[in-house]
């Protein structure tokens, strides 16, 4: 049975911790308001769909070479903000500074990765961001 899968970034847990933290006072209310378990959150990269769990291993070690040709990436964390826009709102993020170029070569090199073995990208705009909640 497919598997929805998805390429990101992990967070260091002091960062994961904070953010988590940071939207405890709103936790408590009423609101529909799925929020991400601080264990989970991370910056998105690519989503990739629905994958046959056997091919998952074969597809994370083709992309090892990739990933270990890259320095840490560094960044900051700027805004907060709404998907799409405040009248219709889906995902409640914290924006991220880039502080080089390396996120930008790096999304661009797994791009065209992803495209040779076979998947379809989301033709939006990237905007790296960290998810805190999705509202139901």
């Amino acid at each position: 049975m497919p598997m929805r899968s998805f390429i990101a970034l992990p967070l260091p847990d002091s960062l994961r911790k904070y953010l988590s933290r940071i939207a405890d006072p709103f936790k408590n209310r009423s609101d529909k308001i799925n929020w991400v378990k601080p264990e989970n959150i991370h910056i998105t990269l690519s989503f990739l769909g629905d994958t046959d769990p056997g091919s998952i291993e074969e597809q994370s070690n083709s992309l090892q070479t990739l990933v270990n040709s890259y320095p840490l990436i560094k960044l900051g964390t700027t805004d907060t903000g709404i998907f799409p826009h405040a009248n219709d709102p889906r995902v409640l993020w914290v924006g991220t500074a880039l502080y080089d170029a390396t996120l930008v070569d790096f999304k661009k090199n797994l791009d065209n990765h992803l495209k040779q073995v076979g998947y379809q990208l989301d033709k939006r705009k990237f905007q790296p961001h960290i998810t805190l909640g999705r509202v139901k």
